[in-house]
């Protein structure tokens, strides 16, 4: 008989001292069960050789985030020892400029964790980026209890470092405008699961919320006067570095354009009258210059605004019956012995990739592209989304991937729940070489249903299983659960790592909560514990 998940709500009270309150689970995790209270001046202090400002600013707001205020001595441990202070050591401290580099698929993201019995607490890593993961794991092993804050798990070992290096979550600001802080309250929630990459969709056939100085006409393809101004991105861009989270800005095309078109007519195909009745048919008109002069002027904008290494590029979903409707395309298609719109796809894709190349950025495409059998250079990089199979196939070709396949971990699919995105497991059936060319994955949130008013509880918790599964090292390797309403084993043989999982998936959810963002529930429970 097969449990409903119901059942595990009444075990989390009187079992939550038997799982570990971490999410994502480190790769090394020694605890015990002494219990050590934080002094009430408790802070994390650098003890590195160097000053990092950016490190400097993580420690200010992980210490508020504990936040022992409250001079009361807890009266049940007023003779134990206790935390006065977390040491940071950083081996490799760089200049401003140089660590913001440094912040990219090769960086050295480790970290080691202790705590002893005598109140010693000490956090070391490579870079400042280590350190911060340190400092989110400690705050994840304290509770608040009589008025201060304690862990139950001292002497604490931890030695830690990410599976795969891009771990990221989409989201889309062209179907619903996001505002500013509504973005940076989603970038604040990353580094809780130790993800580290927001994949901003930042426009799309329904609007162009994007002023580019260089393209002025570009912002009239906004709904109204929500738009982002170029310091509104580097500002979203320098609150997300310093939290250890790169921005991946997508500009789609030559699909989806159809927003692109109200400052700039020409560019668009005129295919109108044929599709008026579906916006996202609407493409670019690849065979006209103008084109990629209004794609360069966008790119260099934002790329001159951020420093950002990355653009993705979009090729998603190209409705060639709107280049076949377009008497230009045609001809040009004729006077240069081409009968394949994949061809006009392949020729978008050449110069937009060079555009960007030039500008110093590596490209990704969707993989629409790569199955319309265009190959842009080897160094750029697919975002597989349309189903977890061609995973395989990209692979095979030897490019680079993105795991995002809306078959799992698309967060506006009703039946992708928590449990059926944890148990996902990008490398199943592939050779080495080919799970050697997986750099991570993304959770997506495609904005159609999704504004201000509901996007952190659309994302969390149920984003954190993709965040374990492309932190923690691979452990899973069952057959996914298709009914994941369906519980986590049958009364006989329970599945432990499931169980496991749920269980911290709920303490997660509390911290959240507590921390103050509005997470979903993903079963009847309550909080019993206070995190920090």
């Amino acid at each position: 008989m097969i449990r409903v998940l119901v059942v595990l709500s009444m075990m989390a009270i009187a079992r939550a001292a038997d799982y570990s309150p971490l999410w994502p689970m480190p790769v090394v995790h020694e605890v015990g069960r002494s219990v050590l209270e934080l002094g009430t001046g408790f802070r994390f202090v650098s003890k590195s050789n160097a000053v990092s400002e950016r490190l400097n600013r993580a420690m200010d707001r992980y210490t508020k985030l504990v936040g022992v205020a409250s001079a009361r001595k807890l009266s049940h441990l007023k003779d134990t020892s206790k935390i006065e202070e977390c040491a940071i050591v950083v081996s490799s401290i760089l200049s401003p400029s140089a660590e913001e580099a440094s912040l990219d698929l090769d960086v050295n993201e480790s970290y080691t964790l202790s705590v002893q019995e005598n109140g010693n607490c000490e956090i070391t890593s490579e870079t400042v980026w280590g350190a911060f993961h340190g400092m989110e794991t400690f705050t994840q092993l304290l509770t608040r209890e009589d008025g201060g804050v304690v862990t139950r798990h001292a002497p604490i070992q931890v030695q830690d470092k990410p599976r795969y290096s891009h771990r990221g979550v989409l989201i889309d600001s062209a179907r619903h405008y996001l505002p500013v802080d509504s973005i940076k309250r989603v970038i604040e929630t990353l580094p809780m699961t130790k993800m580290n990459v927001l994949h901003w969709h930042a426009v799309d056939a329904q609007s162009f919320p994007v002023d580019t100085p260089s393209a002025p006409d570009m912002k009239k393809g906004a709904y109204g006067d929500d738009i982002y101004s170029m310091d509104d991105i580097r500002g979203i861009k320098d609150f997300a570095i310093d939290r250890g989270v790169r921005i991946i800005f997508e500009f789609d095309g030559p699909g989806h354009a159809a927003s692109w078109g109200k400052g700039y007519p020409e560019i668009l195909a005129d295919c109108r009258a044929k599709y008026w009745y579906n916006v996202n048919n609407l493409a670019l008109n690849p065979v006209l210059d103008k084109t990629y002069d209004i794609v360069a002027a966008i790119f260099k904008d934002v790329v001159t605004a951020t420093s950002v290494k990355y653009l993705h590029l979009g090729g998603d979903e190209v409705v060639y019956g709107c280049w076949a409707a377009d008497a230009m395309v045609v001809k040009y298609m004729e006077d240069n012995g081409i009968t394949d719109y994949a061809d006009l796809l392949n020729l978008y894709v050449g110069k937009a990739n060079e555009i960007a190349t030039d500008l110093g950025v590596t490209t990704i495409f969707w993989e629409d592209t790569f199955l319309a059998n265009v190959r842009p250079p080897k160094s750029s990089i697919f975002d597989v989304w349309t189903n977890s199979e061609q995973i395989a196939n990209v692979t095979s070709a030897g490019y680079r991937v993105i795991a995002a396949p809306s078959d799992y971990w698309y967060l506006d699919h009703a039946d992708n729940t928590w449990l059926k995105m944890y148990t996902y497991e990008p490398t199943t059936d592939l050779s080495e070489h080919a799970k050697s060319l997986i750099i991570g994955g993304e959770a997506s949130m495609w904005g159609e249903m999704v504004d201000e008013t509901n996007i952190i509880p659309k994302i969390w918790p149920t984003a954190a299983a993709v965040g374990e599964r492309l932190w923690s090292v691979q452990a899973f390797n069952s057959t996914p659960v298709v009914d994941a309403n369906l519980a986590i084993g049958d009364d006989d043989q329970p599945n432990i790592e499931l169980e496991d999982a749920n269980q911290r998936l709920l303490m997660w959810r509390c911290r959240m909560i507590q921390r103050g963002y509005a997470v979903s529930p993903i079963q009847p429970s309550y909080c019993p514990v206070q995190y920090v």
